[in-house]
C-alpha cells in the first residue's frame, strides 16, 4: 500500500495538451544570445578513428581548407540545421 495521504488529482486534458504542444518551443532567448561569435577560445577535444583522422589529413593536404576550418564549417552547418538558425 502507498504511503501517500492525499490522492492525486486527475490531470486536466486541456492543460496536458497545452504542455505537450509547447514542449518544442523555446521560451525567451537561447542561451547563446549576445555571446561573442568572433573570438575563439577554449578547446574541445574530439576522439577520431584512424580512418577519420586520415580523411581529415587528406582534406588538409588536397584542399585549401585546414583540418580546423573543415571541422568548424561542418559543425556550424550541423548546428544551424539542428537549431534552425543561420550561422553563415
Amino acid at each position: 500500500m502507498s504511503d501517500f495521504r492525499i490522492a492525486p488529482r486527475p490531470a486536466d486534458p486541456e492543460a496536458v495538451a497545452r504542455f505537450i504542444g509547447g514542449a518544442d518551443k523555446v521560451a525567451g532567448e537561447p542561451p547563446w544570445a549576445g555571446m561573442n561569435d568572433k573570438r575563439r577560445f577554449g578547446a574541445f577535444s574530439m576522439r577520431l578513428t584512424d580512418m577519420e583522422l586520415a580523411m581529415l589529413h587528406h582534406i588538409a593536404k588536397t584542399t585549401p581548407d585546414s583540418m580546423h576550418e573543415f571541422c568548424l564549417r561542418a559543425i556550424r552547418q550541423a548546428l544551424g540545421k539542428a537549431l534552425k538558425v543561420d550561422l553563415s
